[in-house]
């Protein structure tokens, strides 16, 4: 017996040895909590460097140490009355939104934090976004850090611009991007931006995400779930995150509610669904994470944005060209220099430069493409037709082809294989179709 008590000893001060060469190594252990765990500023997950957290400035409060350590009280039964201003200091219970940095004054996020929604006529299946006045609520913003006590220094906003087609449905909601520009730069702050791609490798990141399910990290300081329960509104004071699976576009389909999918949500939507891992324990975007980044083997894929307790609605920023296209970071820092706010009471002009979500088969459909100079080509509609009729026998069932993109040596915007262009089609299978030159019209965002 004594044996046995000697061998487990040993075993166990092994371990203990183990654990301590380990956290020696890495730093401290990581505190795993339930449903979200804490995560280190300078882990490798890239989405932390250049995640924001976004507050609302006219709420923001002033610790109680600043108030009596700053203060004149000549009577001892007088309240302390601050003697000279000092900096508004982060509270997880003024957490708004939160954003990725993409230049040093522009930060990305969805369009319903810088909205509100109300109801019109003209606004099909769903409530109309109307930006709030940014002069009654202005958001502030801090940079990336483990806790939020330690975000000391903040840049607050100048300006709020949504897509034009955001709009609110049901649970979710469509087009859901929206910018918010600083008034002074960030980089003081925080010197890491959300990365730049080529258009190219946007497209080719969503079709790879489609095509294959992905296993995506979501960080953010949100509501988060301390049991079992429902999803508490009291925000986290550190970073949490987690991972959720992604699905294809089929299985999304088919697994959100009916009422969505009859207010033809994925006629006109950009999203893509995020699924809980199955038997255990996950991390699910909620209340202060929208905004947030979502990252799929280390890539910004996508922005946190509406759903539901099961089941997640990312934007995907290839549907974001101009903000997220290095091809286009010069145009936008310009854009956004230049621009006249008041362009922006109800419509943002910037729209046009968004890929559309489905091209349409007529292009008197879709207007804005025509402001597209050198790129368009005039569709031959019965072409185009049978391309679409042949691709969803090949699948064997009636699926419409969501046509993402088509990338072209022509246009200067890939590779061509032969007399073929690739075209990212989204399929039942999502498969990538390769389509004769002559046989589909090329929708190019340049």
């Amino acid at each position: 017996m004594l044996g046995v008590t000697l061998f487990i000893n040993a075993v166990m001060c092994f371990i203990e040895l183990i654990g301590t060469s380990i956290a020696n190594r890495t730093g401290n252990r990581e505190k795993r909590v339930v449903y979200g765990s804490p995560l280190l500023y300078d882990s490798e997950y890239y989405s932390t460097k250049y995640y924001v957290w976004i507050g609302n400035g006219n709420e923001c409060d002033i610790p109680l140490p600043d108030i009596l350590q700053n203060a004149d009280s000549p009577h001892k039964n007088e309240l302390p009355v601050p003697s000279f201003g000092f900096a508004c200091t982060a509270s997880p219970n003024h957490l708004v939104c939160s954003g990725s940095l993409l230049v040093s004054h522009i930060v990305q996020t969805a369009c319903h934090c810088v909205v509100d929604f109300v109801q019109d006529s003209s606004a099909r299946f769903g409530k109309r976004a109307t930006k709030i006045n940014v002069n009654e609520k202005r958001y502030n913003v801090y940079p990336a850090k483990s806790l939020v006590s330690e975000m000391k220094n903040r840049v607050s906003a100048e300006r709020y611009l949504f897509h034009p087609r955001c709009k609110e449905r049901s649970l979710i909601v469509s087009f859901d991007y929206a910018l918010v520009i600083l008034d002074n730069s960030f980089s003081h702050l925080q010197r890491a931006t959300a990365p730049a791609y080529s258009l190219i490798n946007l497209v080719k990141l969503w079709t790879d995400m489609m095509s294959n399910r992905k296993i995506c990290l979501v960080v953010g300081f949100g509501g988060y779930q301390a049991t079992r329960g429902p999803l508490s509104r009291i925000m986290s004071p550190v970073m949490l995150h987690g991972w959720q699976a992604s699905l294809d576009y089929t299985s999304c389909y088919e697994n959100i509610k009916f009422d969505i999918r009859s207010n033809e949500f994925f006629e006109e939507g950009t999203v893509f669904c995020l699924s809980r891992m199955p038997n255990r324990p996950t991390r699910t975007s909620s209340f202060g994470d929208s905004g947030g980044p979502i990252s799929c083997d280390n890539e910004y894929i996508g922005i946190v944005g509406s759903g539901t307790p099961k089941m997640s609605f990312p934007s995907p920023v290839v549907y974001t060209p101009l903000e997220n296209a290095w091809e286009y970071r010069r145009t936008l820092v310009d854009y956004v220099e230049n621009i006249n706010d008041v362009m922006y009471t109800t419509d943002d002009p910037i729209g046009y430069k968004y890929l559309p979500a489905k091209p349409p088969i007529n292009d008197t459909d879709n207007p804005g493409m025509q402001l597209i100079q050198g790129i368009h080509q005039e569709p031959e509609k019965d072409k185009r037709k049978k391309l679409i009729r042949e691709t969803e026998e090949r699948n064997n069932k009636a699926c419409e082809v969501r046509v993402v993109h088509l990338i072209c040596s022509q246009h200067n915007f890939g590779e061509k294989v032969g007399n073929f262009c690739l075209l990212y089609g989204l399929s039942l299978e999502t498969k990538i179709l390769a389509v004769d030159l002559d046989s589909v019209v090329a929708y190019s965002q340049i």
